[in-house]
C-alpha cells in the first residue's frame, strides 16, 4: 500500500514539475519576444529621430549662411546614408529661378 501511494505521489509531483517547467519556459520565452518586440520599436524610433534630424539641417544648410555651412556639412557626415537620401533630391534639380534655386 505503500508503494502504491509513493507511486501516486511521485506521479503528482512530477506532472506539478513538468506544468512549472512549462509555465515557466512559456514566460521566458514571452519576456523575449516583449524584449526583443521593445528593443525593435527604440531602434526604429531612433532611425525615424535621426531622419528628422538630417532632414532639419537639410533645411538648415538650404538657407544658411555661408559661415555656418562647415558646421552643417560637419554634422551631415555623422550619417551619409540619411543625409545622401535628403541631399539627393536637392543636388539633382535643375533650378530655373533664383527662387529655385535658394530652395
Amino acid at each position: 500500500m505503500i508503494r502504491r501511494t509513493d507511486g501516486f505521489h511521485l506521479s503528482r509531483l512530477t506532472t506539478a514539475a513538468a506544468i512549472v517547467g512549462l509555465i515557466t519556459a512559456t514566460g521566458l520565452w514571452t519576456w523575449n519576444r516583449v524584449d526583443r518586440n521593445q528593443r525593435e520599436l527604440i531602434a526604429q524610433k531612433t532611425t525615424e529621430q535621426e531622419a528628422t534630424r538630417i532632414e532639419g539641417l537639410v533645411g538648415q544648410l538650404v538657407k544658411a549662411d555661408p559661415n555656418q555651412i562647415p558646421a552643417i556639412i560637419k554634422e551631415l557626415d555623422l550619417n551619409q546614408k540619411v543625409a545622401t537620401t535628403y541631399l539627393t533630391p536637392l543636388v539633382s534639380l535643375n533650378p530655373k529661378t533664383l527662387d529655385e534655386k535658394r530652395s
